[in-house]
């Protein structure tokens, strides 16, 4: 690349915010030229890391907002120890085709088996999927749409639950609700 054509083509990579290919830049160019790749070659090579840095902070934005109380995976389950989760079910929903769908899906089962590590795991996925997730307990959920509906904010915490791809709503059997609580969660579901 002449001086003036690196020039443009790191401000450009600046002004777009293109911060992983400006860093990159020189040494692609380099490594292009030595092997005579194509443009579409180089353009490619230059711009995969910048897409895989893009991608990673989506992921890592989607996961801190999330509201997720660890992080647990699919992968970590241990279907020998609770042989009654249906592990294909599961690895159905891996594919994350529920979410494409736009399904519920609704984990029941006895404490301690597992329900809110396989949740966990499939908020993990959804935001590798690139899509925003929340996460809380039934009892938070329903302080806050009673905080909400008394301060006349019950379209707006309507609108901040239903955005996201998936909203996880743990622990939803231990909770004792009143009427209009019920029918405030009730509503968001």
């Amino acid at each position: 690349m002449s001086l003036a054509y690196e020039e443009l083509a790191s401000h450009a990579l600046e002004q777009l915010g293109a911060t992983t290919a400006l860093s990159k830049l020189d040494h692609i160019a380099q490594q292009a030229a030595a092997e005579a790749w194509s443009y579409s070659h180089f353009l490619g090579r230059l711009l995969e890391p910048e897409l895989a840095e893009r991608r990673r902070r989506v992921i890592e934005t989607n996961l801190r907002f999330a509201g997720l109380p660890y992080l647990k995976r699919i992968e970590d389950f241990d279907f020998a120890f609770q042989p009654s989760v249906d592990k294909v079910l599961v690895e159905e929903l891996a594919t994350g085709r529920f979410l494409a769908d736009g399904r519920n899906v609704i984990l029941l089962g006895p404490p301690g088996v597992g329900k809110t590590h396989l949740a966990i795991s499939l908020g993990i996925l959804t935001a590798e999927l690139g899509h925003r997730l929340f996460f809380l307990s039934a009892m938070e959920l329903a302080r806050l749409l009673a905080a909400a509906f008394t301060q006349n904010r019950l379209p707006h915490a309507m609108k901040m639950l239903t955005q996201p791809k998936l909203l996880i709503i743990d622990e939803v059997g231990y909770l004792g609700l009143d009427p209009t609580a019920a029918a405030l969660l009730f509503q968001v579901i």
